[in-house]
Formats: structure tokens, sequence, C-alpha cells
């Protein structure tokens, strides 16, 4: 199958990041926030209405979308080197990462009031926390396990991101090399293990272990790519009744923290993460499948949203909090919270024309630099390259993050 730019699963992407936009807003509110629920927001934060701002769900979904675009130039037979795939990968995710951070950090000093009265403490704990040669040199590395909610509260799933996307290709080779069933048994054992280790170990080697658990979201996705053929023919060849049940199934499974919270035994350990796996792997599959879904995915609006999802992702928080530090209370949250909006909307358009778009050209231009100096001698570690027959050049995106 001929490589192509999937604009549904692009679409897909930027209404992910978009509910993680309206879910960071709606936590500025108390009764939002901290669960003293009157009628109203109950509804709101239960299933089916949750599922337009399930953030953390759209996070997971974003994970599973990068292991299916990471994964495609394998799938396809090509056999670039992996410190190219490096470079590309640094410059796409970190350099617009540094910014957005240099951007939040600067505007807490500028602008926060160390707390704002009557709001969420979600809201509270942000933007409250002085700068220290530690935070610092965390939020630069990206990779350490550091306190990377202070700043921008979307950092933590960066961490991860960039962690995994170090070590891609190794993950590739059950995936290439083994059946479906065995890899999505064998990566479950290790998100089983990591999430007993959690529990033992406490915060000690936790955000490392959570990594290690996010890894199978990354492979479901690659596999997913694997067999993005017969999934997506076996699809479109259901019956209306069959794939609108399929649909409902994975909107169930995306928002399954929110699908009877009062049935305890549905969410104990890590289930509601594998709920929204596998929902997201539905979905995926269900775009591409349907050409009804697929038609509309791609239509104008959607396709936006997915090109600046990472720019939405990155910035939407600190404009949050650079507003709401410089009009509340003065004015309602009514009108405060709608602008923060449209407000996060332009600035991400700014970024990704000015910071990520350069910084993807960046990356091309290395690996073209590297390719003149012969990077197969010159950019390798101690001289070795270990992945070099295994690794591929994605330029296409597939996370916020990506």
């Amino acid at each position: 199958m001929p490589s192509r730019r999937y604009e549904e699963l692009d679409a897909i992407r930027g209404l992910a990041a978009l509910s993680v936009v309206v879910d960071h807003h709606l936590m500025v509110l108390p009764a939002i926030a901290g669960k003293a629920l009157g009628p109203l927001s109950r509804a709101v934060t239960a299933f089916p209405l949750h599922i337009l701002w399930d953030g953390h769900a759209a996070v997971l979904l974003f994970f599973v979308m990068s292991g299916f675009v990471l994964s495609l130039p394998f799938h396809l037979g090509t056999n670039p080197v992996y410190t190219r795939y490096l470079i590309k990968r640094i410059c796409r995710i970190y350099l617009p990462y540094l910014v957005a951070v240099i951007g939040a950090l600067s505007l807490y000093l500028l602008v926060s009031q160390g707390g704002v009265s009557g709001l969420s403490r979600w809201f509270n704990k942000i933007w409250t926390t002085p700068p220290t040669a530690e935070l610092l040199l965390g939020h630069a590395l990206l990779v350490t396990s550091f306190r990377n909610e202070v700043y921008d509260p979307v950092l933590w799933s960066l961490v991860h991101e960039m962690r995994i996307s170090l070590v891609f290709p190794l993950l590739m080779i059950p995936v290439l090399k083994w059946r479906m069933t065995s890899i999505v048994a064998g990566f479950t054992a290790v998100s089983l293990c990591a999430q007993m280790a959690y529990r033992m170990v406490g915060n000690s080697y936790g955000d490392y272990l959570l990594t290690v658990h996010y890894l199978l979201a990354f492979v479901l996705g690659a596999t997913v790519a694997r067999y993005r053929v017969p999934l997506a023919e076996y699809f479109g060849s259901l019956s209306a009744a069959s794939r609108l049940a399929w649909v409902a199934t994975a909107l169930v499974l995306y928002d399954f923290e929110f699908v009877l919270q009062g049935v305890s035994v549905l969410h104990v350990g890590p289930a509601d993460d594998y709920a929204v796996f596998l929902g997201s792997v539905m979905l995926i599959v269900g775009a591409l499948g349907s050409r009804l879904a697929g038609s509309a995915l791609r239509s104008r609006i959607p396709v936006f949203l997915g090109k600046i999802s990472y720019s939405l992702y990155l910035w939407h928080a600190v404009v949050l909090l650079t507003v709401v530090n410089l009009t509340y209370p003065k004015y309602s949250l009514v009108i405060i919270l709608p602008a923060s909006i449209i407000l996060g909307l332009a600035v991400a358009i700014v970024a990704h024309r000015w910071v990520e778009l350069p910084s993807i050209a960046l990356g091309r231009w290395l690996v073209a630099e590297s390719r003149r100096l012969d990077p197969r001698t010159r950019l390798t570690i101690l001289g070795v390259n270990p992945v070099t027959s295994m690794m591929g050049e994605a330029e296409a995106t597939a996370c916020p993050s990506e």
C-alpha cells in the first residue's frame, strides 16, 4: 500500500486536542474539578457528554496514533538511519516544546497572582511554584522525572512521548515479526508488570513505570498500521447496523472511566486505560474503513484542527492561565473561558506557523546535511548504529506531540 497522508487521522487528532482544551477550561470551575456536582454538572461530567471533554482519553488516543504513524515507514519497507529519525523527532517534539516552556515560565513570572481565590484546586496547583534549578533542569531535559505540571499541565504526556520515541525502533522488532495475538498479549503482560511494580515502589520510579505501561498504546497503534488494509476492509464489509454498533462500542470504551462509575469492579487497576486503548483502535479502524466517516473527517475544519493540534495542545493552558490571572475576578468566567479558547486557537495558529513549521523544516535540513556528510559513519553512537537497517523516517504526524 503506497504511502499517503491519513487526513482522517489528522482530523481525529485535532478534535481530540480540542477536547483537551475544553477539559482544562472546565477544570477551572470548582464544581467540575472538585466533583461537588449539582444536576447540570453531574450531566456534563457523566457519559456520554463527558466524551466531548475526556482529556485523559484524548492523550491515550494520541499515543495510539503516534504508534500508527511512526510505524508506517517500517511497514512500507524503507530502511533509513536511526539518527536521522532521532534528529527529526527532536526537532518535531522538543523544539516547539521548549519554546512553549519558555513562554509559560515567562508569563508565569509576569502575570501570576500566586493562586486565584474562588477557582479550583486544579487551577491553583499551576503557576504557584517558583522556578528552581532542579525544576528548570528537568524541563530542559524533558525525559527525566520532574514536576512537569507546574507551568504547563500538558507536559506530562510529552515526557512519555519523547521517552518512547527514543526506543520506538526497538518496539518495531516484535511488531514486524510476531503475530497480532502475540504482540497484544506480550505487551499487555509488560504493562501489567509495570503497573504491579508501580504499586510496590510508589513514586520512586513511578513516572518511568508509567512510560513502560504506555508502550502498549504505541505498539497497538503500530499493529493497527501493520494490518490497516485488512482491518479497514473488514470494517467496510460490515452492515450499517454493525458499523454503528462498532462506533458506539468504541465511544463507550473511549470514555470508559466515566461509564457505570458506581460499579468499581469494572474500573480495577489499568482497566480504564485498556478500554481507552481498545476504543482508540476501534475509532482508527472505523475512520479508515468508512467512506462516510472518512469524508466527514477530511473536511476543512477537522483537518485544520489536526494541523495545529500540537501547538494548540502546547499553548492552550498557557493562554488560559494568562487570561484568567489577568482578568479574574474583574470579569465573569462566562466571558473569560470562551475568550480564552478563541485566543488559544489564535495563538496555536501563530505558533504552528512560526515555531512548529520552522522546527520541522530544521529537522529536514539537518537530515539533508547528514546525508551529504554520510551519516552512517558520522551520526552514530560510538561509531556503531544498532538500528540502521530498521529505522524509518516518519514525516507525517499523529499525536499533538507528533
